[in-house]
């Protein structure tokens, strides 16, 4: 049997330096920001990165006359309840994973998306390890914390309302500034091109789509119980379901998510990912077309 895909979905340390100096911030404040995995990104960002600064004034960032860009107003939180989910709210919320789920061939039908057997387990485990820094029950719930209270949005947000208000001069004079490299340059791209289209979705599919996924992978190695995985993914449905309109819609942020994320992704299988979304959108037994996107979830 074939191993399955694992795609990879941590944040490329250039990237996190890279954006904080071109915001003159800490690499810790953007990585918090961008990073799916830990604060240790600071400790991995370069320390001789390369200063960027944007054409324009910089201080005051705002005249006085304009507010200053807000962030994507935070998803309303209510503490999680504990109550029966119907077959087909359970459906619903893991079929609002299903990009990941599918491109890792993954089960859409169960909550921890495949066998409970040793090789899957360890496989699992190796993945939250490697890519998110998971290691146990803590570090799954920090990194939970971090994408429901920020996520990749926060950063698109701040970016994208800054390059948003340059000129075309002024944005091709940052591209070709010194010490810009490709995967700076795509991200800042695709910031420009979505933000304004976005508003405030931001990266929301991206970020509470991950997140359900990690509450899935938590539960099947033990670190949530199964109450727990259902209460947390359930509540970043319901975020989801209140921000987007279609299961298009929810899959195209995610994809735009990803490659803001990541340039080096983009080019590396996101030709495969977009297919893997035309094909959860054209195939009947896809559970976008079995599950009726305004289903009830409360």
């Amino acid at each position: 049997m074939a191993q399955p895909r694992i795609f990879r979905i941590s944040l490329a340390t250039a990237v996190v330096s890279s954006l904080a100096g071109l915001l003159g911030l800490s690499p810790f404040a953007v990585g918090q920001s961008l990073s799916e995995t830990s604060p240790t990104i600071e400790s991995r960002a370069s320390s001789d990165t390369k200063v960027l600064v944007l054409p324009g004034p910089v201080t005051p960032a705002h005249p006085a006359s304009e507010p200053p860009p807000q962030s994507p107003p935070p998803p309303e939180r209510t503490a999680p309840v504990a109550r029966a989910l119907t077959s087909a709210q359970k459906a619903w919320v893991l079929a609002a994973s299903a990009l990941l789920t599918e491109s890792n061939h993954e089960r859409h039908d169960t909550l921890g998306g495949g066998p409970q057997t040793a090789a899957h387990l360890a496989a699992t485990r190796r993945v939250l390890r490697g890519q998110w820094d998971i290691t146990d029950r803590a570090s799954l719930l920090a990194v939970l914390t971090a994408l429901d209270e920020e996520g990749h949005r926060q950063a698109f947000a701040v970016v994208g309302e800054r390059v948003s208000r340059l000129s075309a001069e002024e944005f091709q004079a940052t591209l070709a500034a010194p010490g810009m490299n490709g995967n700076l340059a795509h991200s800042l791209l695709v910031a420009r091109d979505n933000y304004e289209k976005l508003g405030h979705r931001s990266l929301i599919g991206w970020d509470y789509s991950r997140y359900i996924s990690l509450c899935r992978w938590g539960y099947l190695v033990g670190s949530l119980t199964e109450e727990e995985a259902w209460q947390r993914v359930m509540h970043a449905a319901q975020i989801i379901q209140g921000t987007f309109a279609s299961w298009r819609e929810l899959g195209e942020n995610y994809l735009i998510g990803r490659d803001f994320w990541s340039y080096e992704a983009t080019r590396r299988d996101g030709q495969i990912m977009r297919a893997t979304y035309q094909e959860l959108l054209r195939k009947p037994q896809s559970p976008w077309n079995q599950i009726p996107w305004n289903l009830d979830l409360e």
